[in-house]
């Protein structure tokens, strides 16, 4: 803008300048040639002095666009979803006036507000509102028209009222344990101070974590873990203290699942059949058998219990990093048994089936976890 300002006005100062030679040429006849001839040189130098202001204008200011965006992170492109329906999770989340944390905070929303999904650009959610628009970060939106259980929000914990106005107290008698080994299972699971999910929650647990059973109510597991106590919905712990090699065959499943999306494309973002990205891939095959991951290979990490890459079994999740990033985990993929490993694949676009003991990825191996 500055640099168009400062052309306009030296354009300007000519046309002035030419307004002036032609409003006093009506007189020139009483004037001397030479007269009029010192006057267009003063107007030429003007017209110089003009063109060279702009010229530098030019070069000191044209620059700065440039740099700037050539600094500029580049925003993903958008894949529109249409009016899908979506649910917030996690919390209080900020609501963001554009796919990324540099973006300014347009409000919150909590646990369980309904929005509609408008598209999506990399690990964000573009929404709309109860007539705004904005965008959540992917990991706190779950895709469908209600919360799994395990992430439905906690509701009012006031005790229910009877019709006579006397609280009602739910019976249940808790069954003691006496601190005997269990495992969870099934994901990211929430514990909640109380046995139900009309009781806060407390934190989250993931699938391997070990705990210890003080007792049993209402089909709610009463645990206690790294001096935290809580309940868990005994359907997703183990009692034993290690989990079965397989949960019912689930990771052959997973696997036998994950081929048919041999060859569907990569898509930054994706989590569909109509575009994966890595995480994107595992998440929603592990959702098919209620597993909830999150969109991202470093999260996915941290779910489910480690295993050694000599006791990998098909459907557990193995890790890759990129050269001088410091180990960082970058990749994810789905192991499949015989040396193999399917994943969506950045470098040829689609998905696909490699060897875990050669070349890139045997180099880059970081780790593996077992979800089901």
């Amino acid at each position: 803008m500055k640099y168009l300002s400062k052309r306009f006005v030296s354009t300007t100062a000519l046309s002035l300048a030419l307004v002036f030679v032609l409003s006093i040429g009506v007189s020139a006849t009483s004037g001397s040639q030479g007269e009029i001839g010192d006057l267009l040189d003063k107007v030429t130098t003007m017209t110089a002095a003009g063109r060279d202001a702009a010229a530098k204008a030019s070069d000191s200011e044209a620059a700065a666009p440039a740099a700037q965006t050539a600094s500029a992170a580049p925003t993903p492109a958008e894949q529109s979803m249409g009016s899908a329906p979506g649910i917030v999770t996690g919390g209080t989340i900020n609501v963001r006036s554009g796919p990324g944390t540099d973006y300014s905070k347009v409000t919150m929303l909590s646990t369980g507000k309904k929005v509609t999904l408008i598209g999506k650009a990399g690990d964000w959610y573009h929404v709309s509102f109860d007539g705004m628009n904005g965008y959540i970060f992917s990991e706190y939106i779950h895709e469908g028209t209600s919360l799994p259980e395990q992430a439905a929000p906690a509701a009012s914990s006031a005790p229910a009222q009877s019709s006579s106005g006397v609280a009602a107290v739910a019976s249940s008698v808790e069954l003691n344990m006496n601190g005997a080994p269990g495992v969870v299972t099934g994901g990211v699971i929430n514990v909640r101070t109380g046995p139900g999910t009309d009781h806060a929650k407390v934190t989250t647990v993931s699938t391997g974590k070990k705990v210890s059973l003080l007792g049993k109510a209402n089909g709610w597991y009463h645990v206690s873990f790294d001096g935290v106590t809580g309940y868990i919905s005994g359907e997703y712990i183990y009692e034993g203290s290690s989990l079965p090699a397989s949960s019912s065959g689930v990771g052959e499943q997973i696997v036998a699942n994950a081929k048919k999306y041999l060859g569907v494309r990569y898509a930054y973002g994706g989590s569909s059949p109509s575009g994966f990205d890595c995480s994107g891939l595992t998440m929603y095959l592990y959702k098919q058998y209620g597993y909830s991951l999150p969109h991202t290979a470093a999260g996915q990490y941290n779910c489910g219990r480690r295993v050694s890459r000599d006791s990998l079994l098909p459907g557990d999740l193995v890790f890759f990093t990129a050269s001088g990033n410091g180990g960082r985990i970058t990749h994810v993929g789905i192991y499949m048994g015989g040396g193999n490993i399917i994943h969506a694949r950045y470098s040829i676009g689609r998905v696909s089936i490699d060897s875990l003991y050669s070349g890139y990825y045997s180099a880059n191996y970081v780790g593996a976890v077992r979800i089901a």
